[in-house]
């Protein structure tokens, strides 16, 4: 059986899947091969941009994710259609859009994170609605989790990519 080509494509919530999680996405998820084109700092702009040349690759599955870069940089409606145009440039793959959880209450760089985070969520849930994507929905699925984050207060440490990465599989199997 030939093995699905899964493409990590965003931010670096995704772009953080260094080898060892890589290693354990494709433990989790069996008979895939995973590719990691996330880079941290990446925004829709940047994604828009590199979105053709990903969609070459012609994976399986991609998993999207650009939460946090957009807030200070691009309004949310040039964020949607950006979505838009890049969910349409990956039509001929199945699609795993990531909402990542809230940043720990000591998190201070941007005090509405969490509020924007939640605004991007519902986007995405929106887009759900209109184009055949899969949802990672992290906000729920770490609602009774403690202790997942890094010290920075956003990003996951190694049990909240644990915990994501059997969500992703789940989404692929």
């Amino acid at each position: 059986m030939n093995k699905k080509s899964v493409v990590l494509f965003g931010d670096s919530g995704l772009g953080r899947f260094n080898r060892d999680r890589i290693r354990k996405l494709e433990e989790i998820a069996g008979n895939v091969d995973v590719y990691n084109c996330a880079v941290g700092g990446l925004n829709s702009r940047d994604a828009l941009e590199k979105a053709d040349f990903i969609a070459g690759l012609k994976a399986d599955y991609v998993v999207f994710s650009l939460p946090g870069n957009d807030f200070n940089e691009i309004p949310m409606d040039e964020t949607k259609q950006n979505l838009k145009k890049i969910l349409e440039i990956f039509k001929d793959s199945k699609i795993i859009m990531v909402i990542y959880p809230e940043a720990e209450e000591s998190f201070k760089e941007e005090s509405d994170f969490n509020e924007k985070m939640g605004e991007y969520g519902r986007l995405i849930k929106k887009l759900s609605e209109h184009y055949d994507i899969k949802i990672v929905d992290c906000p729920k699925i770490f609602a009774n989790i403690k202790d997942y984050h890094e010290d920075d207060g956003i990003h996951l440490n190694d049990y909240g990519y644990e915990v994501l990465s059997e969500e992703i599989a789940r989404k692929i199997l």
